[in-house]
């Protein structure tokens, strides 16, 4: 029996937490971080000892679906986002080295700053140089590098900070083709789908989570979700903003369709209001 699991059960007997001793339930309990599966107790340890260990297991476990599914959904708006605002720069430059012109940044300081971007990506590729995608851009020094291949490499939130560096049509342009009127209302609301995505990949507990950063709504969208009754710091809101960033609408469907799926299957564990800010109508207005 290794260090851990004694550890762990010594910890969950300590504080008087009761389970069952199941092959599913020690294993469990041997193969998690304790300090992990605290995050899903109540914040009161006085109501630690009533905590149903079983229920908590299933509860970790919808988190792990849960953030898997969110996560495709957040690739796919990253997916989007790098597209158009490739697309845009051509559709403005035609020039696959629009970089090049000072015009596309807000100054010349966010220039340098993206050139000094490309140079650290080159540095990357010839530290591992069996990146395919950039190969052909990096088989000779002389070869320049279009402002596709860049973009493409970035992350989601590399590509944020520097798209704010681009000038105002190019912002405004993308803007347009996800749907957005303002400037600084679309890129509040990229920031929270970049902060879910993360918050996704790096196995952060969704359940009871509270965001620091709200997306931004105008008031017919406040209105259609009735903005005021809802717990504005939890998942419900986050996901909302998702549907208006994901233009791809199968990906969205197919993604929401199974999280429902798994919601009505797993009801006593799991209360979406409770736990994630669900309001009651919370399926048809995730609709697409």
């Amino acid at each position: 029996m290794n260090s851990n699991y004694i550890s762990n059960v010594n910890y969950l007997n300590n504080v008087h937490i009761k389970f069952k001793n199941t092959k599913t339930v020690l294993n469990f309990i041997k193969t998690n971080d304790i300090n992990r599966i605290k995050r899903y107790f109540p914040s009161d340890k006085a109501w630690w000892p009533s905590v149903n260990f079983e229920k908590t297991i299933k509860r970790i476990q919808f988190d792990s679906f849960l953030r898997m599914n969110i996560f495709n959904i957040t690739s796919s708006i990253e997916i989007s986002f790098k597209s158009i605002v490739t697309d845009v720069i051509y559709r403005e430059y035609a020039d696959n080295y629009a970089y090049n012109n000072s015009t596309l940044f807000i100054d010349i300081a966010s220039q340098k700053e993206f050139k000094k971007k490309i140079k650290e990506i080159k540095k990357n590729y010839l530290s591992s140089p069996n990146d395919v995608f950039l190969k052909k851009y990096f088989a000779s020094s002389r070869v320049k590098i279009p402002i596709s291949a860049i973009i493409q490499k970035l992350t989601f939130g590399e590509l944020l900070h520097e798209f704010c560096n681009f000038n105002d049509t190019i912002k405004q342009m993308v803007a347009d083709e996800f749907g957005a009127t303002a400037i600084t209302t679309f890129i509040s609301n990229m920031k929270c789908a970049k902060n879910v995505r993360n918050v996704c990949c790096h196995n952060d507990v969704l359940s009871n989570k509270k965001f620091s950063s709200k997306p931004s709504f105008c008031k017919t969208v406040k209105n259609v979700i009735n903005y005021s009754t809802l717990d504005v710091d939890k998942l419900f809101i986050q996901l909302y903003n998702l549907k208006l960033l994901c233009i791809d609408k199968p990906v969205w469907n197919t993604t929401i369709a199974r999280i429902s799926n798994k919601i009505k299957a797993s009801t006593y564990f799991i209360r979406p209001y409770l736990h994630f800010g669900f309001p009651t109508n919370w399926e048809e207005l995730l609709k697409s």
